[in-house]
């Protein structure tokens, strides 16, 4: 049942199937799970595009064999091995690879050793495959290479910034003299911005080992449309003339951006991801249980740093909908231990019923309530028959969902604790399915 749940196409799905039921039984069932979440069919991404060929000429349209070579060349290839260890793809990889060096899929990992300079794992040598998955794992562990890059933009940014302070100030000595004065400092000052932009961005790169979108960015991809990441190349290319178009977009389409960027209270500490629900302004449902659109872009926050897997999934969603919440709760929960955050046991009761996401931060000290749910045109539905019929994410709601789960479990100790001394933070998260956004809004 968990198999043909899976985003794959029916072929594959039939196949991974088939190798749980014939080979491994029960204990399959989590591997292959694994192993679809990270998409085997496409393979693992140490292996070259002919050795992906290959397995498909190999199958030669069985579904079946196809499923089975995948699995295979991922334990040959070791493809965990540059993943760090208990991060979600170290242990998605090392169950596929278990899957591969399985007893019953002797014959194929055989086969694919046969293939002439192909599925090999060399481990001698300055350039062994093993020695640059090593310096991978490290790299991905501490996220090197991605704060090296926040530190250079900082550094850049900051000596923009100081470079268009400059020019500014030189436009302005002679703007009461001649027009073109003004217009200098004029550039000037989109220039400081954009530097300062870049700065901000680079630093909390460099501190969070995670890329932040710069202001411009976010703007430039809610105008055209475009990636983030195509945002952030042309915003980085551009440079000042972006910076510009930038302003002009943060104007007249500032509600659009705040869903990328969220308003931070005076003092606050800037916190990004889902622990930027604490910092929200908290909205009020109206009696009918509905968040409208206006509501979510003006004080939502949307989780744009996702993992491939969860983009994969936060675009089936959009494309497939959530009806009963499943998919996102996955990925909001990825997202939590991802960001450090702890997910606490014991929220439910019944048949699935009570709190869909109980966080907490490292210390403790912030307590997070999310309820997953599917948006609809860009909107929230909390139901108005929650535990004894009362709205969801309602403080009666709470008390009466307190009431029925088990008092001594981790998130019963945490949510009353929170209630009881005000600092309990409400929210729900959804995929926007007209953009894929993971968005999350705070409730009052």
């Amino acid at each position: 049942d968990e198999i043909n749940k899976m985003d794959l196409p029916k072929d594959l799905k039939q196949g991974l199937a088939q190798i749980a039921a014939t080979a491994l039984g029960a204990a399959i069932g989590g591997a292959a799970g694994a192993a679809s979440g990270l998409n085997v069919e496409a393979n693992n991404r140490q292996l070259h595009p002919e050795e992906k060929q290959r397995i498909h000429e190999l199958a030669n349209g069985n579904p079946t064999l196809e499923a089975r070579l995948s699995a295979a060349a991922c334990a040959l290839a070791h493809c965990s091995a540059e993943y760090a260890v208990g991060s979600k793809e170290y242990n998605y990889y090392t169950q596929v690879e278990a899957l591969g060096n399985s007893p019953d899929l002797a014959g194929e990992r055989l086969k694919l050793s046969q293939q002439t300079a192909m599925f090999g794992y060399t481990t001698t040598g300055v350039f062994s495959d093993a020695n640059f998955d090593a310096g991978k794992r490290i790299n991905n562990t501490y996220q090197i290479t991605t704060r090296t890059l926040g530190t250079l933009q900082a550094v850049g940014g900051a000596a923009t910034a100081v470079a268009g302070a400059g020019i500014t100030a030189g436009g302005a000595i002679t703007c009461p003299e001649t027009g073109v004065g003004c217009l200098v400092a004029a550039g000037g000052v989109a220039l400081t911005g954009w530097g300062l932009d870049q700065s901000k961005a680079g630093v909390s790169t460099s501190i969070n080992g995670q890329v932040q979108p710069t202001i411009g960015g976010q703007a430039l991809q809610s105008m055209f449309g475009i990636s983030s990441g195509a945002a952030e190349l042309l915003y980085g290319m551009v440079g000042g003339v972006a910076g510009i178009a930038a302003d002009a977009a943060l104007a007249s389409r500032g509600a659009a951006v705040i869903t990328t960027a969220p308003k931070v209270a005076n003092g606050a500490s800037g916190n990004s991801g889902i622990l930027a629900l604490n910092e929200l302004t908290p909205v009020s449902p109206v009696a009918s249980g509905g968040v409208n659109a206006t509501k979510v872009t003006g004080n939502g926050y949307a989780l744009i740093d996702l993992t491939p897997a969860e983009a994969n999934l936060a675009k089936q969603v959009a494309a497939q909908g959530d009806k009963s919440g499943a998919v996102t709760e996955t990925i909001v929960e990825s997202v939590a231990q991802r960001q450090g955050l702890n997910s606490l046991e014991g929220g439910k009761y019944g048949s699935n019923n009570g709190f869909d996401h109980v966080l907490q931060n490292s210390d403790g000290t912030v307590t997070i309530l999310i309820d997953s749910k599917q948006m609809t045109n860009g909107t929230f539905k909390l139901s108005q028959e929650g535990a004894g019929n009362a709205m969801q994410m309602s403080d009666e709601w709470v008390q009466n969902v307190l009431l029925r789960i088990d008092p001594t479990s981790p998130a019963f100790k945490a949510v009353d604790m929170a209630r009881k001394n005000g600092t309990l933070v409400k929210g729900v998260a959804g995929v926007d399915r007209a953009n894929g956004q993971v968005t999350i809004v705070r409730i009052k």
